[in-house]
C-alpha cells in the first residue's frame, strides 16, 4: 500500500523542505509508511455498487477521467453511479493541515522521541489558530505602528457566519475605513492585494456553500416528498440530489473545518495553507467530478419540464437561506446552471492570484496557484464538455417542453452537440402569426413557440422536433417578409414561418443556407457504420403511389448507402430487362454447389437467381400473393400464399430452376386459413433432458398451432394448439426457449411472453395505474416486435438480459424479475421514434436495432451497459421500404429508388444490409 522507493524519498524531502519553509521551522524526518501519499488517497465518492453491471463499470475504470467520457451525456448520463454515490471519510484531505501539525508541534514532538501520528489532540486543536497566523509571512512584530494600530483596533471575536452570507468583501468585514485602506496601501500593496484576493476566495467558497446546503437542505426533501414530480420521479431522484449531498459533505469539510479556521480573527491570512489545503481538496475533487458533473447536467435537464420550474418556483418562496437575500443564486439558476458554471469564477480567481504571486515573487505560491489553475481548468474542461455550453444553458433555462421525451430526443446535452444561433420569426397558425423561435442544431430543427411568463421569456416545444434527415425546407427569399416553408416527412407534417425584420436582412438568408450544410454533416456522421450491397436491380418493376410527404433524398449522393451499393453493383437498374412486373414480398436463400442462390416470393410466385446476377433469375412457382418464405437447414422451404402454409424441398426447386419449368405440383400444403407463421429454435423439457429444436408456429385470430420440424423427421408435422388471450398479431422467439406474442386490446398494444413447457402467459411490462404517462403513451401505437438482449458478454456479468419492446412510435427495455416473477422497465430511456415504425429487426451481436418506415430505416445502436444511451449509426431512405428477411446477419430490404420505368413502374431494389468491415 506504501512506498519506500528513491522517488518516493526524494517527494517526502521535497515536502519536508516545503513545510519548512511555511512553517519557519525544520520538521522531523518524516517517516515514509505513516505517510498517505495523495495518489494513494481512497476516493470521496463511492458507487453504491448493488449491480453486477455497477460493479463491473466501476472496477473497469475506478475514476472518471475527461479523455474516457462517452459521446453522450445521456450515455454517459451518470456512468452507474450518478444517483447512487455516498460520500465516506477521506483521510487524505487533511494531508495540508496535518502537515502544518506536525511541524509546528516538531519540537515537542523531537524532546519526547516520539513520532506524531497526526491525531487531533485537545491540545493541537487549542493551538491550530496561532499555528496557522505564526506561518503567515507577515508577523505582528515587523509592522510598522501605524499598521500594527489598524490591525489591533479590530472587534474582537471576527468569526464568519458560515450559514449566513451577506457578500462582505475583505474591507467591508473587517470593518476598514477608507483611511485605513490607504495606509495599508502605502505600506505594502501587493500584500493588501493578497489579503483581498485570498478572502475573495473564501467568500466564493462560502457562497458556494451555503448554495449547495439550500440544494440539500430544502430542496432535496422537498422534491423527494413531491409526488410524481417527473415520470422517473424515484430515480430521478438518486440521480441528482444523491451526489449534490456527497458534494455538500465533502465542501463542508473544506470550508467549515480546514479554511474557516484559518480565516476567523486573522487580519492575515496564511495563504500557503490555504492553498495547499485548496490544492489537496481540488486534486481529490478532479478524480471524482466526472460523476458530479453528470448530476449536475442530468439535473438541469430535469428541470426544464412546465411541472418542475412551476414546482420550482413554489418551493421557492419557502427557502429560508434565501428570504430577503440578494446576494445567493435564485432558485431557478440553481436547478439549471449554478452548478454548472461554479468552478469558471473560481479559476480566473487563480488565474489573477497567479500574476499577483509573479508580482511578489513568490515561488512558492506560483508553484502552488499554478497547480490549481491547472486542475481548475480540467473541472470546467469536464464541466464544458459540451460546445455552446451557455448558449445550451440559456436555452435550457427558458425551454419547456410538452413531452419531456422531446429534449431526450434532442440529446442537448450531448458533448458533440452543436446549436447554430437561432432566428426570431413567426409561425403560422391556423389563422394568425405567432411569436417563435427557431433552433438549428445538428440533429434537429426546434421549431419554438415564444411567450412572457411572469415577466421571463418562456420557449415551448410543443411540437416533435423535426429530425434534419427527413426534413425538406424550401424559402421565399426576395422581399419582405420572407417566408420558409418545412416539411417534416417523418412525422407527416408542415410548418410555414415568416420573417419580418428588415433591418437583419442577411440573417434569414444565413439560416436558410446553413439547412442543407448542417443535414449534411448529420449524414457524414451516419455514413460509418453499416452498408447495402445490391442483390438484384433489375428484375423486378413495383407500380408505386406517390406519398404526399416523399423523404427528401440523401445529399449529396456519395453519402446515399442505396446509392454507393447502385455505383458498386455489377448490373445497375435498368441495364437489363426486368423478368416480371411484381412486388417482391420476401427472401431467403440457401448454398448450393458452393454458391449462393436467392428465392424471392412475389405477389404472383416465387423466383429464384443468383446475387447480382439478374440473367439467371427465374420464376418456379406460380402461388399468388407469397408473404413470408423460411428455408430450413438448406433443404426445405415453408413459405406462405395467401391463407396457406406450404413446403417445398429445396431440391425440387433447383430442379425446376435449373429445368427451366415451374415446382408447383411439388408444393404441399401444410396448412389452410392462416394469418401467418414463424418458425424459430426453442428448448423443450422432455424428463431430465432438454432438447433443443426448430419449431414452426403459425395462428389465425386466437389459435395458435405449433409442431417441431426438424430435419431427422423429414420435417413431418404433428400439431398440437393452444389458444391466446387476445387475437394475435404476431409472434418472435426468444432463444432458447420463450417466444413473444403480440396483441392489440382496446387500443392498448400488449406482449405476452410464454414458453412450451408451462404454457403460461405473463404480461411483459403491465401497467398499473401509477404509470399512466407510460399508460398514456402507449395507447394507440401497435405491438411491432419484442427481442431479447442477452447482457452475459459484458465482463462479469452472467445471465443478465434485456427485452426490447418495440411500438410503432417508440422503444423501451424491460428486465425479469426472478423473485417476483414480474417485468419492469430495465432503463430509464425511452426511445421515440421520428417516423410510424412498421418492421423492426434485431442483431444480438452487434447491439443494432434496425427499425423501418415506409419510407425509411434506422439502425441504432443498443449498449450492454444499461446506464449508457442508445445512438443513431445509420439512416438511408427510399419509396416503399420493407424487410424481406429478418434473420440477424442476413437482414434485406427492398426499396424503390432510381428513374422510373416503363409504364410508370420503377425498379425494386433488394438490398443486403451488413456492417462495414472498417469504421472510420
Amino acid at each position: 500500500m506504501f512506498r519506500s522507493t528513491n522517488q518516493d524519498s526524494i517527494k517526502l524531502d521535497a515536502r519536508r523542505t516545503r513545510d519548512s519553509n511555511i512553517n519557519g521551522s525544520t520538521s522531523p524526518p518524516i517517516d515514509p509508511v505513516n505517510v498517505l501519499t495523495p495518489d494513494r488517497r481512497s476516493s470521496f465518492f463511492k458507487p453504491q455498487l448493488t449491480l453486477k453491471s455497477q460493479r463491473t463499470l466501476y472496477d473497469a475504470s475506478i475514476s472518471a477521467q475527461s479523455h474516457k467520457r462517452r459521446d453522450s451525456l445521456e450515455e454517459d448520463e451518470m456512468l452507474d453511479s450518478v444517483g447512487s454515490l455516498e460520500f465516506y471519510n477521506r483521510k487524505g484531505s487533511k494531508v495540508a493541515s496535518d502537515a502544518f501539525d506536525k511541524s509546528a508541534g516538531s519540537s515537542q514532538s523531537s524532546s519526547s522521541g516520539k513520532k506524531s501520528n497526526g491525531s487531533s489532540s485537545s491540545s493541537s486543536k487549542a493551538s491550530r489558530t496561532s499555528r496557522v497566523i505564526g506561518a503567515s509571512p507577515i508577523l505582528k512584530q515587523n509592522l510598522p505602528t501605524d499598521v500594527m494600530i489598524i490591525v489591533d483596533s479590530r472587534p474582537p471575536g471576527m468569526k464568519h457566519n458560515l450559514d449566513k452570507f451577506d457578500g462582505k468583501q475583505y474591507t467591508e468585514f473587517w470593518h476598514l475605513e477608507t483611511e485605513e485602506s490607504r495606509k495599508l496601501i502605502e505600506w505594502n500593496k501587493l500584500e493588501f492585494h493578497r489579503q483581498n484576493r485570498i478572502f475573495e476566495l473564501f467568500l466564493v467558497l462560502r457562497r458556494f456553500r451555503v448554495n449547495l446546503k439550500r440544494m440539500v437542505t430544502h430542496y432535496g426533501p422537498a422534491f423527494k416528498n413531491a409526488k410524481n414530480l417527473t415520470p422517473n420521479h424515484n430515480a430521478d431522484y438518486q440521480k441528482t440530489f444523491i451526489p449534490l449531498n456527497a458534494l455538500f459533505d465533502y465542501l463542508e469539510k473544506l470550508v467549515s473545518k480546514r479554511l474557516a479556521p484559518a480565516f476567523d480573527n486573522h487580519f492575515f491570512v496564511n495563504d500557503k495553507y490555504v492553498l495547499e489545503v485548496f490544492r489537496n481538496w481540488i486534486v481529490k475533487l478532479e478524480s471524482d467530478y466526472e460523476y458530479i458533473s453528470r448530476s449536475l447536467v442530468y439535473l438541469a435537464k430535469v428541470s426544464a419540464s412546465e411541472s418542475v420550474k412551476d414546482w420550482i418556483e413554489r418551493v421557492s418562496k419557502e427557502d429560508p437561506f434565501a428570504i430577503n437575500n440578494q446576494y445567493l443564486a435564485s432558485a431557478k439558476s440553481l436547478f439549471l446552471s449554478y452548478f454548472l458554471q461554479v468552478f469558471g469564477p473560481i479559476r480566473l480567481m487563480f488565474v489573477d492570484l497567479l500574476k499577483l504571486y509573479q508580482k511578489l515573487e513568490d515561488q512558492q505560491a506560483i508553484d502552488l496557484a499554478t497547480e490549481i489553475r491547472d486542475h481548475l481548468s480540467k473541472i470546467n474542461l469536464i464541466s464544458d464538455y459540451t460546445s455552446n455550453l451557455n448558449t445550451k444553458i440559456d436555452l435550457n433555462e427558458k425551454l419547456v417542453c410538452t413531452d419531456y421525451l422531446y429534449l431526450e430526443m434532442v440529446d442537448l446535452f450531448n458533448k458533440d452537440r452543436k446549436m447554430r444561433v437561432p432566428i426570431d420569426i413567426s409561425s403560422k397558425s391556423i389563422s394568425t402569426w405567432d411569436p417563435s423561435i427557431l433552433y438549428l442544431l445538428d440533429n434537429y430543427f426546434l421549431p419554438l413557440a415564444k411567450s412572457e411568463s411572469r415577466g421571463s421569456v418562456v420557449y415551448t416545444l410543443n411540437k416533435t422536433p423535426i429530425a434534419l434527415q427527413y426534413m425538406t425546407a424550401e424559402a421565399q427569399s426576395d422581399g419582405t417578409p420572407k417566408y420558409l416553408s418545412i416539411k417534416d416527412s417523418g412525422n407527416r407534417t408542415s410548418h410555414i414561418f415568416r420573417f419580418e425584420k428588415k433591418d437583419s436582412p442577411t440573417a434569414f438568408t444565413n439560416f436558410v443556407k446553413d439547412l442543407p450544410i448542417y443535414r449534411t454533416e448529420l449524414f457524414k456522421k451516419l455514413n460509418n457504420s453499416h452498408e447495402l450491397k445490391l442483390i438484384n436491380g433489375t428484375s423486378f418493376l413495383k407500380d408505386v403511389v406517390k406519398d404526399p410527404f416523399p423523404m427528401p433524398p440523401i445529399e449529396p449522393q456519395e453519402l446515399d448507402p442505396v446509392f454507393n451499393a447502385i455505383q458498386l453493383a455489377k448490373f445497375k437498374p435498368n441495364s437489363m430487362p426486368p423478368i416480371a412486373a411484381t412486388e417482391v414480398l420476401c427472401i431467403d436463400c440457401f448454398i448450393m454447389s458452393s454458391e449462393w442462390h436467392f428465392i424471392v416470393g412475389a405477389s404472383d410466385g416465387l423466383y429464384m437467381g443468383r446475387p447480382d446476377q439478374p440473367t439467371t433469375w427465374k420464376k418456379i412457382t406460380s402461388h399468388h400473393d407469397v408473404k413470408k418464405l423460411i428455408v430450413l437447414d438448406h433443404s426445405m422451404c415453408f413459405f406462405q400464399s395467401g391463407d396457406s402454409l406450404l413446403k417445398v424441398p429445396i431440391s425440387a426447386l433447383v430442379k425446376a430452376f435449373l429445368d427451366n419449368v415451374q415446382a408447383q405440383s411439388s408444393c404441399e400444403v401444410v396448412k389452410k386459413m392462416i394469418n401467418s407463421f414463424e418458425i424459430g429454435s426453442q428448448q423443450v423439457r422432455q424428463g431430465p433432458y432438454k432438447l433443443d429444436s426448430p419449431f414452426l408456429f403459425c395462428w389465425k385470430d386466437r389459435k395458435i398451432e405449433f409442431t417441431a420440424v426438424t430435419k431427422e423427421t423429414k420435417y413431418r408435422i404433428n400439431f398440437k394448439s393452444m389458444k391466446a388471450t387476445f387475437a394475435v398479431t404476431g409472434l418472435q422467439f426468444l432463444y432458447p426457449d420463450e417466444f413473444v406474442i403480440s396483441h392489440v386490446s382496446e387500443a392498448n398494444p400488449i406482449f405476452y411472453i410464454s414458453d412450451l413447457n408451462s404454457m403460461a402467459n405473463t404480461h411483459i411490462h403491465k401497467n398499473d395505474e401509477e404509470d399512466k404517462d407510460f399508460k398514456a403513451r402507449l395507447r394507440n401505437q401497435k405491438p411491432i416486435a419484442t427481442f431479447k438482449y442477452p447482457l452475459s458478454n459484458s465482463p462479469g456479468v452472467s445471465g443478465d438480459y434485456d427485452f426490447i419492446t418495440v411500438y410503432s412510435k417508440s422503444c423501451m427495455f424491460v428486465t425479469f424479475n426472478k423473485e417476483n416473477k414480474t417485468y419492469s422497465r430495465s432503463r430509464n430511456e425511452i426511445i421515440r421514434f421520428n417516423f410510424n415504425c412498421v418492421q423492426a429487426v434485431f442483431d444480438p451481436q452487434d447491439g443494432s436495432l434496425i427499425l423501418v418506415g415506409e419510407q425509411n430505416v434506422e439502425i441504432w445502436n443498443i449498449h450492454q451497459d444499461r446506464q449508457v444511451k442508445s445512438e443513431l449509426t445509420s439512416c438511408f431512405v427510399g419509396a416503399s421500404v420493407r424487410i424481406l428477411s429478418t434473420v440477424p446477419g442476413k437482414v434485406i430490404f427492398s426499396v424503390v429508388q432510381g428513374k422510373s420505368g416503363m409504364n410508370g413502374r420503377e425498379n425494386q431494389l433488394i438490398l443486403h444490409l451488413r456492417k462495414k468491415r472498417t469504421v472510420k
